[in-house]
């Protein structure tokens, strides 16, 4: 007997009489000889999966967590803003930990000088950050080129710290981008700069340091899944080698943006997902039948 890869490949089975097709598929309320497909695939890859206030991403962006695949900024843009909707409501407004997103730092890099203009516009400064007397670290996520690295810079120690998971010699190849992040944070803080900092003190003189110990990726694509774990601040030696399991990391992550309370789909989602299992399970039965 022939086996099918999927119910879609069956053929039309006809009655005894061979005049009419035989009924296996169950659609809303029509019983069907054959299952409606949705030759839209485009408008399928355009449906919202994750929509918060100031993110969003298509079922076409969230395909960049499959397994062995890149991870997209817009992703990390996503967690970062839970991360810092958490800190706000963990410490009422006083957030002592910043997230900042790839957005503004993309903007540095080309030129960080203009950059204050980006930030008034997308009122960056008031959701990202806060009153600076009240900050201790900034976690900045940094790409120079297809891998992602974490700058945490801390502001009572005076030290940034490049946080690399695919290390090769002493030196991070982010380690040339810092000064340009530094130099950002030092002209749209300036204001707070000079009413909380003592005279000369400044972001661009924090000394750098690339830490040794960092676990390393096992393969050229979970740059972006490490980053998003050193920021969350989980057990760094569920990133060691023998520990780390990309898939699961990959799933959570997956599970940790669509059941979020900030997901403004969840409900939609959950819904769709209840109608679909519904035909699938009327389909299965009519197959029997």
């Amino acid at each position: 007997m022939k086996k099918y890869r999927n119910r879609f490949e069956k053929p039309v089975v006809f009655d005894k009489s061979g005049s009419c097709p035989k009924v296996s598929y169950k659609c809303g309320p029509y019983h069907l000889s054959k299952p409606l497909v949705d030759v839209n695939q485009a408008a399928v890859c355009d449906e919202c999966i994750v929509e918060t206030s100031r993110n969003y991403l298509n079922r076409r962006q969230m395909l960049c967590l499959k397994p062995g695949c890149w991870l997209e900024g817009e992703v990390i843009n996503v967690i970062m803003e839970f991360l810092t909707d958490c800190e706000r409501i963990a410490t009422r407004n006083k957030a002592q930990t910043w997230y900042l997103n790839t957005r503004m730092n993309s903007e540095a890099m080309g030129n960080p000088l203009d950059v204050k203009d980006f930030i008034r516009r997308h009122r960056y400064q008031s959701f990202f950050m806060g009153p600076l007397v009240h900050c201790c670290k900034i976690y900045v996520p940094i790409n120079p080129g297809k891998h992602w690295i974490v700058m945490l810079v801390g502001v009572d120690d005076e030290v940034v710290e490049i946080w690399d998971s695919y290390l090769y010699g002493a030196k991070s190849t982010g380690e040339d981008l810092v000064y340009d992040v530094l130099t950002v944070l030092d002209a749209v803080l300036k204001d707070e700069i000079a009413s909380t900092k003592p005279s000369g003190w400044s972001f661009s003189k924090f000394s750098i340091r690339t830490p040794q110990n960092v676990p390393q990726q096992p393969n050229l694509y979970d740059c972006g899944v490490f980053a998003i774990n050193i920021m969350e601040s989980r057990d760094i030696l569920e990133l060691t080698l023998g520990k780390f399991h990309s898939e699961d990391e990959r799933a959570r992550l997956v599970l940790k943006m669509v059941m979020s309370k900030f997901n403004r789909k969840q409900n939609t989602l959950f819904a769709s997902a209840r109608r679909h299992h519904e035909m699938r399970s009327g389909n299965r039965i009519c197959n029997r039948a």
